[in-house]
């Protein structure tokens, strides 16, 4: 399910997102989209799931960058999608070393912080950025190395933002139609 849900996110991303994107800004880097809703999807499943989200999205991450970002070899599709589908989960298991816990694992529990979700989400955007940008560095010009960093982090940040927003409406829709219902 986290897989289809993964792989939902990056057809939004590819159909969507991207074409308005190159509309409006065409020269904004071509690795990047300003709204990349997998982030907030890797985000969400880290915060629920835990280590058990991380081979959906290492598998999300390999199946999307192939079929959507053309990437340039198989060991940078590979290195890729290792990365970023281990650095959220990673983030969130080093925020709750030092008594930050973003993780949601129970219905029954209280939910994480805004606060702590949105730091985990904001650290595993830079560190995803970052690591990422060194993958794809000799595809682009030196100088765009910081632009590129720059739009994977505003992405990363605006596509956990809309999925957050989405997730909690379709939660309180979700539950008002439960009690609604006879």
């Amino acid at each position: 399910m986290l897989f289809a849900i993964y792989m939902a996110s990056y057809i939004v991303v590819a159909v969507v997102v991207s074409p308005v994107q190159e509309m409006i800004l065409p020269d904004v880097i071509r690795f990047a989209s300003l709204l990349f809703l997998p982030h907030g999807v890797r985000v969400l499943s880290a915060s629920l799931l835990g280590a058990k989200s991380v081979p959906a999205m290492v598998l999300g991450e390999l199946a999307g960058n192939y079929l959507f970002w053309h990437s340039a070899g198989p060991t940078t599709l590979v290195m890729s999608a290792l990365t970023a589908g281990t650095v959220t989960w990673l983030v969130f298991e080093g925020l709750r070393w030092l008594d930050v816990d973003a993780f949601y694992r129970h219905e029954t529990d209280e939910p994480p912080s805004f606060h702590a979700l949105l730091l985990a989400g904001l650290i595993a955007a830079a560190a995803n950025a970052f690591l990422l940008a060194s993958l794809v560095e000799g595809q682009v010009g030196g100088s765009q190395v910081i632009e590129l960093i720059a739009a994977y982090i505003t992405g990363d940040i605006t596509g956990m933002l809309a999925t957050v927003a989405l997730a909690h409406y379709l939660f309180i829709s979700f539950w008002a139609g439960v009690k609604a219902s006879p």
